[in-house]
């Protein structure tokens, strides 16, 4: 299989995309930085956004 990279998906009302590096404060803010909204992935919180910027 030919890795194709992620491709937006669009339809009327959502847009999946990558992030990109000015999602950082949003994200940091509505749930990298919460131990609860991370309960099944295997990355602890972050505790500053610069973390957050640097995984994207």
């Amino acid at each position: 299989m030919k890795a194709i990279g992620t491709q937006m998906l669009q339809t009327e009302r959502l847009i999946l995309r990558r992030f990109v590096e000015s999602d950082a404060e949003a994200m940091f803010q509505n749930w990298a930085s919460s131990a609860e909204n991370l309960t099944y992935v295997t990355w602890d919180p972050h505790p500053d956004v610069e973390l957050t910027r640097n995984s994207i």
